[in-house]
């Protein structure tokens, strides 16, 4: 990003130069938005799925006894 934005900075004299820098940086994002990033955001997912576990076990009788005795016996 502080390329992208140095680049930016550089090329505002130059139209040509500031449109080939955006056109690089699309075709960039592209490119890695084509690839599978999902553990880029597990840490982030399993953190909300805790959160809404530990929310979920903090209200009396929203999950069944049985389950909460799976996940004893599971850890």
């Amino acid at each position: 990003v502080a390329q992208f934005v140095n680049g930016l900075l550089e090329s505002r004299g130059d139209l040509s130069l500031f449109k080939d820098h955006i056109r690089d940086f699309l075709v960039q994002s592209k490119e890695f938005s084509a690839q599978d990033n999902k553990d880029l955001y597990a840490e982030e997912a399993a953190a909300q799925k805790e959160r809404e576990r530990q929310r979920m076990l903090s209200i009396p009788g929203l999950i069944a006894p049985s389950e909460i005795q799976d996940e004893m016996v599971d850890s």
